[in-house]
């Protein structure tokens, strides 16, 4: 709804309310998103931007990463 609470910055995910959340940011390095994406989602978040790298540009491992990523994303 309009007008209601809204949270420009979070050190922690710890700290989002569940189900209040439409949109997150994230900024972390790429091996910390797939966990992050599984707790985002266990707390309902909606959406999430990642901002981050050391994904498919890195070869082999990286592409791990983001499929890992992707598939937790997914899952919400």
């Amino acid at each position: 709804q309009v007008g209601e609470r809204t949270i420009s910055f979070l050190s922690s995910s710890e700290e989002l309310p569940r189900d209040r959340v439409d949109l997150a940011v994230v900024m972390t390095p790429s091996r910390s998103v797939a966990d992050l994406m599984e707790t985002l989602g266990a707390k309902g978040v909606k959406a999430a931007v990642v901002v981050s790298s050391g994904f498919e540009e890195l070869g082999e491992e990286g592409r791990a990463l983001a499929e890992k990523a992707h598939a937790a994303a997914n899952r919400y």
